[in-house]
């Protein structure tokens, strides 16, 4: 991550993203009258939440160097493909939303920031699968 960060704070940052969406999911599933929908970001962030914590794990405790190589690969992909996943998700739930409502202007103006979120976050997707396949 970023170098000036330490890892500890990475892992409590990985760590409590994962126990506030848990808690979300948990208060979507306790009350009847919430929409369902928004259970598969928050699963998302959970996971990339987790695999954030794993990935910096190795720079505090103490664990076989072979073993910690391996995993990262896979937590390192695995992190960002559900990072950009949940971010996605919820871009489109709130998009499906405001095509409910039938509001023009926000929906206009929604349209008009996506352009500007979906760029960025397609050569993202674009450099992480360049660079999962090399």
């Amino acid at each position: 991550m970023f170098g000036w960060v330490p890892a500890e704070i990475w892992i409590f940052i990985g760590l409590g993203i994962s126990i506030a969406f848990i808690i979300e999911i948990i208060k979507i599933l306790l009350y009847k009258n919430r929409d369902k929908k928004y259970i598969l970001p928050f699963s998302l962030f959970i996971i990339s939440g987790v695999l954030l914590a794993v990935l910096e794990s190795g720079n505090v405790f103490a664990i076989n160097e072979e073993i910690y190589r391996n995993i990262l690969i896979y937590a390192d992909n695995g992190y960002m493909i559900s990072f950009i996943g949940a971010l996605g998700s919820f871009q489109y739930l709130n998009y499906k939303e405001l095509e409910k409502s039938g509001d023009e202007i926000k929906i206009a103006k929604f349209k008009k920031n996506f352009k500007e979120f979906i760029i960025p976050l397609a050569v993202l997707v674009f450099i992480r699968i360049l660079l999962i396949f090399t």
